[in-house]
């Protein structure tokens, strides 16, 4: 049976992909342990849990739910550069919209992503300027940005890396304009709507309220056009423009009171001293 089992995983699984890993639970006071533990082993990171009565059945799984979620990779590290022949014409990055990151040479940035779970992602949004090379023979995507990972395999106690991949983006000899990519632009909504948030809590902190209130109302109109035109019921950008308009609407009360409900619903009066709290709650 584990030699079935073995046979099973390496044939279904991809040399790309993450690892399988098997979790067995044994019923009952006399289960076979040593096959459940046996075939638990041939995965890495596969357990084996007994559960000899009903009360032990929650922890059971609890333990495995754990385990699946714990740590699979430490010091994730992302370096992000240009393409050689991208920078000879201009190409550079602008900026990552990361508070970890660090420049380790002209125009070569990490970033400092720490420790992920199983099933975890992150999104790491940046900026690179484009550039368009003037030669006959022009492809149809051309390298702006190359983007390195690697980190510490704690499944297979092994450093992995780096890994290389190159972002392309089409360059065509047209005014042509291409559909936006729907998550990359969530994510960049995201971005740009902590920025828009963070920078009407400093213009209230100077008391320059129609400033800020000018350039929350200004992105909450810009955002519900980027959101009509990519098209998405996304909840996060539903939740984002709640964000907005609750922090516009704080600023425009009279006296500058606003009532906002907490955890438990209830309506409480906040000053105009606790909202650079809230924009940024």
């Amino acid at each position: 049976m584990t030699d079935l089992t073995g046979i099973f995983v390496e044939d279904g699984h991809n040399p790309h992909s993450p690892p399988i890993s098997l979790h067995t639970f044994g019923y009952g006071p006399e289960p076979d342990s040593k096959l459940l533990m046996s075939i638990a082993r041939v995965t890495p990171g596969g357990s084996f849990y007994s559960v000899r009565d009903n009360s032990q059945i929650a922890s059971s799984f609890g333990d495995a739910i754990g385990g699946i979620l714990s740590v699979v990779a430490q010091q994730v590290i992302l370096t992000i550069s240009v393409p050689k022949d991208a920078a000879e014409i201009g190409a550079k990055i602008v900026t990552i919209h990361h508070d970890k990151k660090t420049e380790i040479s002209d125009g070569v940035f990490q970033v400092a992503v720490g420790d992920m779970y199983a099933e975890e992602t992150r999104d790491i949004i940046f900026e690179v300027s484009l550039v368009y090379p003037k030669t006959d023979d022009l492809p149809t995507l051309f390298p702006h940005a190359i983007v390195e990972l690697s980190y510490f395999d704690t499944i297979k106690h092994t450093l992995i890396g780096p890994l290389t991949c190159t972002a392309l983006i089409a360059r065509p000899n047209n005014d042509d304009l291409s559909w936006p990519n729907c998550y990359v632009a969530i994510q960049w909504m995201r971005v740009r709507t902590a920025k828009v948030i963070a920078d009407a809590w400093q213009l209230e902190q100077i008391g320059d309220l129609d400033r800020a209130k000018l350039k929350l109302s200004g992105w909450i109109e810009e955002f519900q056009k980027e959101k009509f035109e990519i098209g998405s019921d996304e909840p996060l950008l539903d939740q984002l423009l709640v964000d907005l308009t609750g922090c516009l609407d704080m600023l425009k009360k009279t006296n500058y009171d606003a009532y906002v409900e907490n955890e438990l619903g209830v309506r409480m009066q906040v000053s105009i001293d606790d909202i650079s709290y809230l924009l940024l709650s």
